[in-house]
This record gives C-alpha cells, sequence and structure tokens, in this order.
C-alpha cells in the first residue's frame, strides 16, 4: 500500500503544478492482483462529484506504476488473484 500512496502523491504534486485549481473528494478503485504481485486490473469504483476525469487518470496511473508488488505469501497460496477497493482521498 505505501508504494501505491507513494506513486499516487508524486503524481499529484506533478499535477499541481501544472494546475492550480483544488479537488476535494473520494476516488474509489477496484484494484486486482495477481498472484506473483503483476497487476490485473484496475477499475474506477465510484467518484464522488467534483473530481474531474484527469484526477481520476492520475490515480488509476499511479496504481499501475506502483506494480509490480511482492507475490502473495504462502497463506495466500491458493488464490490465482486478490481483489480490493483502494480510496484514494483529495482534499
Amino acid at each position: 500500500m505505501r508504494r501505491f500512496n507513494g506513486k499516487w502523491k508524486a503524481e499529484m504534486t506533478a499535477e499541481a503544478v501544472r494546475h492550480t485549481r483544488v479537488e476535494v473528494g473520494t476516488v474509489t478503485l477496484l484494484v486486482t492482483l495477481n498472484r506473483n504481485g503483476t497487476l490485473k486490473d484496475v477499475v474506477v469504483d465510484k467518484v464522488t462529484s467534483g473530481i474531474s476525469t484527469e484526477s481520476i487518470a492520475i490515480c488509476k496511473r499511479a496504481v499501475k506504476l506502483a506494480s509490480p508488488h511482492r507475490p502473495f505469501p504462502s497463506a495466500m497460496a491458493d488464490r490465482e488473484s486478490w481483489s480490493f477497493r483502494l480510496n484514494l482521498l483529495y482534499r
């Protein structure tokens, strides 16, 4: 999760330099990882009003840049993939 957060913050900082508008809201992504830690899919699950399509694209790009991750631990060896929701807050 730290890699997601770090990549998202880096993308947002770069974007903030290019634009002066302030957005407030939440982007929720459904992220699916393969057993080996590679990104299988990232889909926008929910967006609050006030978030631009450009900011949504930044969120998705940050998740893609953060991949690959560590392989699943042995306790999850029976899973082919793992899906979870990732909430990114704009404040």
